[in-house]
């Protein structure tokens, strides 16, 4: 449940984190190349790590989902960048743990 980045290849990331899940979604289906400029990319190995998804505790700590407030901007080593989200991680959240959904965008 960990994403580390290959930061030796060249690998960069940001994350665009919102108030909520509403306005994510949304930023997320408009984010383009122009919204790229505003954000500066890292090459910290676990910039995305497990902030995407929270693993639960134990009661009464909610269950374990997938946090639906930001998204991830990646940039690999030939330029091309791409948007990612995170859909699901457990069986809480629809998915199956050890292999998390995601969606990701090849941004233009």
């Amino acid at each position: 449940d960990l994403i580390a980045l290959n930061i030796l290849q060249g690998v960069q990331a940001f994350e665009a984190k919102y108030t909520d899940a509403t306005i994510a979604a949304d930023a997320f289906t408009k984010f383009n190349k122009d919204s790229v400029s505003k954000y500066s990319f890292s090459n910290d190995r676990w910039v995305i790590g497990s902030n995407w998804r929270y693993t639960g505790g134990p009661p009464p700590s909610p269950a374990p989902f997938t946090r639906k407030d930001r998204f991830y901007v990646v940039k690999d080593p030939s330029g091309n960048t791409y948007k990612l989200k995170f859909l699901s991680f457990a069986t809480e959240d629809g998915g199956t743990r050890g292999k998390p959904e995601i969606k990701y965008e090849l941004i233009k």
